[in-house]
């Protein structure tokens, strides 16, 4: 697994408004709140959600699911924002 330079790479994947979840993607999308039905990519950052399914933290989170480690685990979208650049 890559590391993530949590000060330069992943600072331009979570600043990037294009990965921000709305309210409706959430509940309809993302399934927020629903057990393992909820998307394993959605992360909390400064107070708004986003995408992290095409960021690199998407391998972290994956390998969660894997080890049975957290409750959601769906995968229900392309995910938003641009591709990983690793």
């Amino acid at each position: 697994m890559k590391a993530i330079d949590h000060r330069g790479d992943l600072n331009d994947y979570v600043l990037d408004t294009r990965r921000t979840l709305s309210e409706v993607h959430l509940n309809t999308v993302c399934k927020i709140r629903q057990g393992e039905k909820t998307c394993r990519y959605i992360a909390l950052v400064n107070k708004r959600f986003f995408c992290a399914k095409l960021t690199p933290m998407k391998e972290m989170l994956d390998k969660c699911v894997k080890n049975d480690t957290m409750t959601g685990k769906g995968d229900n979208c392309g995910g938003l924002g641009t591709k990983l650049k690793i």
